[in-house]
């Protein structure tokens, strides 16, 4: 005697034992390994001509390292960017070997640190000294800064004349 099974039974078994087998092989897929966060947040560090101690400490006179707190932001998974940002009027004091000592010995081993860390806003150089060593002016620019010119009032006064 013969047994015959419903169509619909006949075609379920097979199904369910290849999904059985499927359910056994190991995966590719990633997915349940758990991923870091992206990094999201930004921060600013203020600084001003002659405190830089947000973003530095001075080991001798006219050498920098990152400050701690600089460190502390840059090795944070969760921080994306790191942004130094001028403050203060005073950058007008500051005459072109000054502006390139400030590159040289202070900005640039900064950005050189981490790539995290890049430039923002303004320094308001007095007029003129920036296009005495065109290669810093460029430098500032290309790293996230802009550069202000710093016209006196004086000056002013003796052009309105």
């Amino acid at each position: 005697m013969k047994k015959t099974l419903p169509y619909k039974i006949k075609r379920i078994i097979p199904a369910l034992g290849l999904a059985g087998a499927a359910a056994m092989m190991p995966a590719c897929d990633k997915s349940d390994e758990p991923t870091p966060p992206a990094p999201t947040r930004e921060i600013e560090l203020y600084f001003a001509n002659n405190y830089y101690d947000n973003i530095a400490n001075m080991i001798t006179i006219g050498v920098f390292e990152p400050s701690q707190m600089l460190i502390d932001y840059a090795n944070n998974p969760e921080i994306k960017t790191i942004y130094l940002v001028p403050q203060g009027q005073e950058w007008h004091l500051m005459f072109s070997n000054s502006i390139t000592a400030l590159r040289h010995k202070l900005l640039g081993p900064l950005l050189e640190y981490s790539p995290k860390i890049r430039g923002r806003g303004s320094f308001n150089f007095l007029s003129g000294e920036p296009s005495e060593v065109p290669e810093d002016s460029l430098w500032f620019v290309q790293n996230g800064w802009t550069i202000d010119s710093f016209v006196s009032k004086d000056v002013l006064r003796s052009k309105q004349r």
